[in-house]
């Protein structure tokens, strides 16, 4: 059981949830290691976003947790159809690039949508895609991939005592 709603959620409640820089880079932490768990096992996510991260909540803390799995695959057969029918799957603002671009879908492109997520855990702003044009989707890559960068080097390079 998971009681502590979705990573959405607790971005949306920011004014009542103050979500300090520790628990945030613990939910980063969380949320890694669950896609790491998941690439090491041969399965791709493919629809990765703060909708699909769960928390469980302990007092005042919470803990990440992977969760719906509906596009996941973990069939070789399937992720080779996948890439040479150059499937694109998952929810749009979240994609990578390269899958809006209908390229192959591949764990990069779940880092990607991990990447998207910790922008939204760095910011505390929510991702909310039916605030964006649909038509509007590629022309902010060039913003979305600089975000990634930035939220990447501030969350790991802090716990990580680097620069």
């Amino acid at each position: 059981f998971v009681n502590g709603g979705t990573l959405k959620s607790l971005i949306q409640d920011v004014e009542k949830n103050p979500f300090p820089r520790e628990q945030r880079i613990q939910l980063s932490l969380d949320m890694a290691m669950g896609m790491e768990y998941l690439h090491d096992n041969g399965m791709l996510h493919r629809d990765f976003n703060s909708h699909n991260c769960l928390l469980r909540k302990e007092g005042d803390r919470y803990t990440a947790v992977v969760a719906d799995f509906g596009l996941a695959t973990k069939n070789p057969n399937l992720i080779k159809k996948l890439r040479r029918n150059q499937s694109m799957v998952g929810t749009p603002y979240w994609m990578a690039p390269e899958v809006l671009h209908g390229k192959e879908y591949n764990e990069k492109a779940d880092t990607y949508s991990y990447g998207i997520v910790l922008c939204e855990i760095v910011s505390r702003k929510d991702a909310d895609p039916d605030e964006i044009p649909r038509n509007n989707v590629r022309e902010r890559e060039a913003e979305r991939e600089v975000l990634v960068t930035i939220a990447i080097k501030l969350v790991y390079s802090r716990h990580l005592g680097t620069q």
